[in-house]
This record gives structure tokens, C-alpha cells and sequence, in this order.
């Protein structure tokens, strides 16, 4: 029987009352259709969906319940959850999702329906999101599914007709420093890590666990030599981090944005620990980084929906706002 103390699991679920409201609606029965998750990574969505199948699947009613289903949700092995993730630089394929059909036409077997969480409805090739139309559009009646993406736009369009659609916000920075700084001692870091998350707790501690904020040093160095005109230098050092330019220019993006206000709103400025070197770079250029930015922006967009090298395109980014 689904476990009701208090508020439910669902309850742990902070800052995403409209994602909660569904999903409450989900254990207590009233709603069966597929529903699509979208927001940034890391604001609660799978987290969201485990919570409502322990509440779902549960047999105790104790707090941190330990009861065989919520440990083989937890850790990974119910044979009622399925979970199929898009890998990175990746998308989830037809044969795939043909077996998790043929799957979900069968009797649960120790919950009352199964779950089939797709992380990755973006990533889907055409193939596999046509195979799962049908089965959209007439769910087994023992199974509940849920897409997960981060932008809706990039959904087949006759996905989303058949799902109901929640949106996931960011969450606040309070919410986000809140959980990063049981892990990050230094209040300048986790501050940075937390601005650049954007609202994501997942981005946070990734950002956090990986030790990119190193980056910034090779960053800084390509900054002041595009401020002073040197361009090859610039190069030089997009060679340095190319293997990393996936974070690097998240965090790029962060610095350019300080470059932009750091004359006028210091309570704006992300990278505090580094204003003095970010103020003497700002100097050789002061009216030259809104384009910068603008570049950078639009790599990073355009890095979210085509396979692209990005050190060339970075080269490219600097000689154009250079102009």
C-alpha cells in the first residue's frame, strides 16, 4: 500500500509545487496519462518521480523507510522501475524503446503499476519517438509513464500532444547554497558554484565533484590576452582547456557577464574572488564585452542541439567580436 505519513515522500521535493501537484495526483490515482517533465537538469524531476514511486510502492510507513521496495528503488533494481537515459553526447535509440514497450504490456510484479521513466525525451532518435506513439496514446493500464526534458521545443511535437506537460523551475540560490555548502567550505566558491548552476542543484555539486573551477586561471590569461589584442595567445590557451570546453564555457560565460556589469553593479558580480583581476582585464577594453558574450551565449545554444568543435568555434567567437 502506498506509504501516507504525513505529506508523503513527495513532501522532500522542495521549490516545485506545480511538478508536486501532478504527481500527488499520480499516487493517490486520478491520473494515469503520460506526462512530460521539462526543465533544466537538476532541479528535481527524476528525484520528483522516485519520490512518487516510493510513495506509490511502499509497504512501511516509517520514516526513512528502509522496506525491500524502497531500497530497490533506491538502489536501482526494482524490477516495477524502469529508468532509460539518453547518454552523453548521445540519444536514446529505437531498440531500446521497443524492449521497454514490450515490457510495459506486462503484469507489475510486486507494485501496483509500473513506473517507465525516460530521461532524455529530447534525445530521442525519429525512429524510437515514432515506436512510442502509440503506446502514448493508449498507456497500459498497469504502467505510468514519465518523460523527462529539458526543453519542450526539442520533443517530437506528437510526444508532447500526448503528454501532459510540467514545467520544473530553477531553484532559488538560497535552496541551491543551501544543499552545496554541506559539501564546499570556502563561501567565495560555493557562491560561484551556485551562481553558475543557475538554479540547479545537480549542476552545483557536478561543478563542485569535478574541479573545473580551475579552469578559471587558463580562462583569465585567454581574457586579458583577446583584451590586449593578442589573439594567438587567446588560441593558445582555448587549446589548453579544449578537453574541458563544455565547462569551460559555462564558466567563461559567468566571467564575460561580470566583465559587463562590473563597472556599475558589484552585487551582480558571480566571481567575486576574482574581481580585482577581472576590474584590471575590463580596462584594455571596457566597451568590448557585451559581444563577446553574445558569442559565447550562442555557442553554448548552439552546442545544446548540434555536435559541434567547440575550440574552433571559440577561435571563431573571439576574431568575430574582436571585429
Amino acid at each position: 500500500m502506498p506509504c501516507s505519513l504525513g505529506d508523503g515522500m513527495l513532501s522532500d521535493v522542495r521549490e516545485q509545487p506545480i511538478g508536486v501537484r501532478f504527481l500527488r495526483r499520480v499516487v493517490e490515482g486520478h491520473l494515469r496519462f503520460p506526462l512530460l517533465l521539462v526543465g533544466p537538469e537538476g532541479v528535481g524531476r527524476r528525484f520528483s518521480v522516485m519520490q512518487t514511486a516510493r510513495e506509490v510502492f511502499c509497504s512501511s510507513r516509517e520514516p526513512n523507510c528502509q522496506c525491500t521496495d524502497c531500497h530497490q528503488l533506491l538502489k536501482g533494481v526494482h524490477p516495477d522501475y524502469r529508468l532509460i537515459e539518453a547518454p552523453e553526447d548521445g540519444d536514446v535509440g529505437v531498440n531500446e524503446i521497443r524492449e521497454m514497450i514490450e515490457n510495459s504490456y506486462s503484469y507489475p510484479q510486486s507494485a501496483p503499476f509500473k513506473f517507465v521513466v525516460i530521461d532524455g525525451a529530447d534525445h530521442m532518435t525519429p525512429s524510437a519517438a515514432n515506436a512510442l506513439l502509440k503506446t502514448l496514446e493508449e498507456p497500459p493500464v498497469t504502467t505510468r509513464f514519465f518523460l523527462l526534458a529539458d526543453s519542450a521545443k526539442d520533443v517530437l511535437p506528437t510526444i508532447r500532444s500526448r503528454c501532459g506537460e510540467v514545467y520544473y523551475g530553477p531553484l532559488s540560490d538560497s535552496f541551491v547554497g543551501e544543499i552545496l555548502r554541506r559539501h564546499e567550505s570556502n563561501p567565495d566558491r560555493a557562491f560561484v558554484y551556485c551562481r553558475i548552476a543557475g538554479g540547479s542543484v545537480g549542476n552545483a555539486i557536478k561543478l563542485w565533484g569535478s574541479g573545473k573551477l580551475s579552469l578559471r586561471s587558463h580562462l583569465t590569461t585567454m581574457l586579458e590576452s583577446y583584451a590586449k589584442g593578442d589573439l594567438p595567445s587567446s588560441f593558445g590557451k582555448v587549446d589548453d582547456v579544449s578537453k574541458d570546453l563544455g565547462p569551460a564555457l559555462l564558466i567563461l560565460e559567468s566571467m564575460l557577464f561580470d566583465m559587463t556589469v562590473i563597472g556599475a553593479n558589484r552585487g551582480q558580480v558571480t566571481h567575486r574572488d576574482l574581481e580585482e583581476d577581472l576590474r584590471r582585464i575590463h580596462g584594455f577594453r571596457p566597451l568590448g564585452w557585451t559581444r563577446l558574450l553574445e558569442e559565447i551565449r550562442h555557442l553554448r545554444s548552439f552546442k545544446r542541439t548540434s555536435r559541434v568543435n567547440l575550440a574552433f568555434h571559440l577561435k571563431t567567437a573571439l576574431v568575430t567580436a574582436a571585429g
